[in-house]
């Protein structure tokens, strides 16, 4: 709202309003223009169609249906099409919820391999190091990835093998 709002007074004072503001407020102003006659075509034709108006009545069809009669067919017919409107705007919002928490999901796991990616390798740099506290340090750090990762374990395990192969001294 603000940025219509902005972007109308950039216009009226003849200024050149930024792009984006002009881009973003002839969309809105036209989404709102659309809703605004979806709206009244719901509320006006479209209801006295569905109450069974095809056509305008004609004197002797008026005369056989009350006023009241008329309303309240017309009524109903509204009072299902806001029904109707209300279940799909409902049914929308589910939607784009589902699809904004599947997307957090899969940015999380993607974010989660990331982060376990990056502790093997750290952990395998450790066990290169000449300190002996430093290789500790990464044997402790693989133990503790082979418990957050169980896609992993083969390959750690693979690696601790090799590991004590070369430094492990020979009696």
């Amino acid at each position: 709202m603000v940025l219509v709002l902005g972007g109308g007074w950039f216009l009226a004072l003849g200024l050149k309003a930024p792009r984006v503001w002009a881009i973003w407020s002839e969309g809105a102003v036209g989404g709102r223009l659309v809703l605004v006659l979806l709206f009244r075509a719901l509320l006006g034709p479209v209801a006295r169609r569905m109450a069974g108006e095809h056509r305008a009545l004609a004197a002797q069809e008026r005369e056989t249906l009350s006023v009241k009669d008329r309303l309240d067919a017309v009524n109903a017919a509204r009072q299902t099409l806001m029904q109707s409107a209300t279940g799909a705007v409902i049914i929308a919002r589910v939607v784009f919820t589902a699809t904004g928490l599947i997307y957090t999901a899969r940015t999380f796991h993607a974010t989660e391999q990331g982060q376990i990616t990056d502790r093997y390798t750290k952990a395998i740099e450790q066990l290169g190091s000449d300190k002996l506290d430093v290789r500790l340090g990464g044997i402790y750090a693989l133990e503790r990835l082979v418990r957050d990762s169980a896609r992993d374990n083969h390959t750690v395990y693979d690696v601790l093998a090799a590991f004590l192969r070369e430094h492990v001294k020979r009696y």
